[in-house]
C-alpha cells in the first residue's frame, strides 16, 4: 500500500523474556516480535500548540498485522483533513504481529512451544513500544504526546494487560471486544468450540488460489470486509514449495499455534479479570451489540469491574465479534471520535504538565512539586492530568 501521506517500513524485535512454560520448546529460546511501522512523510509537528498522536494495533487469534492496513491508511487521511480547532497530528502508527502469528511466526519458527500465554502478548506489545521509544523517540505521553492502543479480540485483552502493568506507557487503551470474562460453566463450551474449530482451521494448500479461495469463502473472516481481507491474506499466504519440488502454499500461523492460543485462553483469561479493578488508565471498551463470542456477562462485567473513571463503553449496533474486519468504517469513526476526546483532553490538561507550567526548570519544577508533597497534596503532586474528558 502505497501513500503520499506516509511510509512504511518492517522491523523487528526482541520479545519478552522469560516466558511462561510451554510458550518455547526450550526455557532460554529467544523469540522475536515482526512489526509495522507507519511514519508521516511531513514529520513530526514541533508546533508546542499540537498533540502529536501515535497509535499501536494488536490483531486478533488467527490473523496478523496487516488486517490493520486499511484503517491505519483511512486515519491518516481523516487526519490530513482535522482542521486547526482540534489542532493534531498523527504521527508514528505501528502494527505488532503476535509471536506465534505472520512473520513473527515465520521468524520463530522452531522455537514456539506448545502454549501462549496472553499476558507474555501484552508484554511483546511493551517491548515493542519500548524499542520503539529508544529508536524513533515516539510512543511516550507527555502534554504534546499521546499513545492510543487499538487492539481486538486478543490483542484487545493484552491491551486491557498493558494497561495494568505498565498504566503510563498507554494514554488510552481501544479494546474491541477483548476476551476478558469466563466462567467455569462456560470451559466446557468453548473446549467442544475450540475442537471443532480444529477441524476446521487450514494451513495448508496445493496452490496459491486454493489458500485465497479458502479465506474468501470457507475462513473464519470470509466475511471481511474485501478491502480488509485483501491485505490479510496477502500478508498470511507464503510459497512452502519444499526441495522435493511438491508445491505447497502454508499460512504463516499455524492450525497448531492458533489452537493453543485459543486453549492457553483459559489460563490467561481469568488472570484479566483479576487485574481489571487495578487499571488505572483511560478504557474505551468497544462491544459488537450481536456478538457470541464472549458471554453474556461479559460486556457488563469488563465495564462494572474496570473503575468507572477509567472505562467508557461503546456498542456497535449490528456489530458481531470481528466487527474491526466486518465494519472497518464504523471502527476507524469510533476511533477518530477517541482521538478527538483524547486531544481535547489533552489540551485542557497541557498547562496542569509541571514542565509546561514551570517552563521546564527543574529546580522550579522539584521546589513547587515537592512542597505540594510536605502540604499533605500528594495526589496533586503526582497526579496532575485528568484521565477522562
Amino acid at each position: 500500500m502505497s501513500s503520499d501521506l506516509y511510509t512504511v517500513t518492517k522491523h523487528t524485535t526482541a520479545a519478552a523474556f522469560p516466558r511462561a512454560r510451554g510458550g518455547t520448546l526450550l526455557t532460554n529460546d529467544r523469540l522475536e516480535i515482526a512489526y509495522l511501522r507507519f511514519s508521516p512523510k511531513s514529520g513530526k509537528s514541533k508546533d508546542p500548540s499540537v498533540i502529536n498522536i501515535d497509535l499501536v494495533f494488536s490483531h486478533g487469534t488467527g490473523m496478523n498485522k496487516s488486517i490493520w492496513k486499511y484503517h491505519i491508511d483511512q486515519l491518516y487521511k481523516y487526519a490530513a483533513k482535522v482542521g486547526p480547532s482540534e489542532n493534531w497530528k498523527l504521527n508514528r502508527v505501528i502494527s505488532i504481529d503476535a509471536v506465534s502469528h505472520g512473520d513473527s511466526a515465520l521468524i520463530n519458527h522452531g522455537k514456539l512451544g506448545w502454549s501462549y500465554r496472553w499476558e507474555d502478548g501484552a508484554k511483546d506489545v511493551i517491548a515493542v513500544i519500548k524499542a520503539e521509544q529508544l529508536k524513533t523517540g515516539d510512543f511516550v505521553n507527555d502534554a504534546n504526546n499521546k499513545t492510543i492502543m487499538v487492539g481486538h479480540s486478543l490483542g484487545a485483552s493484552q491491551s486491557l494487560l498493558l494497561s495494568a502493568y505498565e498504566p503510563f506507557l498507554l494514554d488510552t487503551a481501544f479494546a474491541i471486544e477483548p476476551v476478558a470474562f469466563i466462567e467455569e460453566s462456560d470451559s466446557e463450551k468453548f473446549t467442544n468450540i475450540i475442537r471443532k474449530m480444529g477441524t476446521m482451521i487450514k494451513d495448508e494448500f496445493e496452490s496459491e488460489g486454493a489458500l485465497e479461495k479458502y479465506m474468501t469463502k470457507y475462513g473464519f473472516l470470509r466475511n471481511f470486509d474485501p478491502r480488509v481481507l485483501k491485505d490479510v491474506i496477502e500478508d498470511e499466504k507464503y510459497d512452502a514449495t519444499g526441495s522435493d519440488g511438491i508445491v505447497k502454499f502454508k499460512t504463516k500461523s499455524s492450525t497448531a499455534q492458533q489452537l493453543a492460543t485459543y486453549m492457553t485462553g483459559f489460563y490467561s483469561i481469568p488472570l484479566a479479570m483479576s487485574i481489571l479493578p487495578t487499571i488505572r488508565s483511560n478504557v474505551v471498551h468497544v462491544a459488537g451489540k450481536k456478538a457470541t463470542w464472549n458471554p453474556p456477562k461479559a460486556v457488563p462485567f469488563i465495564r462494572n469491574t474496570i473503575p468507572k473513571e477509567f472505562v467508557t463503553g461503546i456498542d456497535i449496533e449490528d456489530g458481531e465479534h470481528l466487527v474491526n474486519g466486518e465494519r472497518p468504517d464504523e471502527i476507524i469513526s469510533e476511533i477518530s471520535k477517541c482521538i478527538s476526546d483524547r486531544v481535547k483532553l489533552a489540551h485542557k490538561n497541557r498547562d496542569n504538565y509541571p514542565e509546561i507550567k514551570y517552563h521546564g526548570q527543574r529546580d522550579e519544577i522539584l521546589t513547587h512539586q515537592w512542597q505540594k508533597m510536605l502540604d499533605g497534596k500528594i495526589e496533586d503532586a503526582i497526579d496532575f492530568t485528568l484521565s477522562k474528558f
